[in-house]
């Protein structure tokens, strides 16, 4: 069996994580895997920008991983190119959007730093 998992948590500036896996069997018995390490030498490897899941209903779970310490933008933009949202967030944050009463369609996250801007594309059923 493979397994794959991104995690969203990990701070720009670690350059080590450590994971164990506790593992759950179908009688109740569990156990922990010996702890592993990851190496990221100072660069991460996923999206400063996450958004899931997409397609969503009703909300959307947007993951912030900036380098920049500042605040950055965050906007929301309909497929008619108007800014539904438009908000300063932390350059490091997770912000839930509860979008339910919104039409379905197509929709573009952009997060904007003092250097980058980061878009997505989403949509919604």
């Amino acid at each position: 069996m493979n397994y794959a998992y991104t995690d969203l948590t990990i701070a720009g500036t670690e350059n080590v994580v450590y994971y164990r896996l506790h593992q759950f069997d179908y009688d109740g018995a569990s156990e922990y895997s010996q702890v592993r390490n990851v190496n990221f030498a100072g660069e991460l490897t996923h999206d400063v920008v996450n958004v899931y899941p997409n397609p969503f209903r009703s909300e959307v779970m947007v993951s912030v991983r900036s380098t920049e310490e500042e605040n950055v933008t965050l906007k929301v933009i309909n497929a008619q190119g108007v800014v539904v949202v438009n908000e300063q967030v932390p350059g490091t944050t997770n912000i839930r959007l509860n979008l339910s009463d919104w039409a379905t369609g197509v929709y573009v996250i952009q997060v904007t730093g003092e250097n980058t801007t980061h878009t997505k594309r989403i949509i919604k059923n």
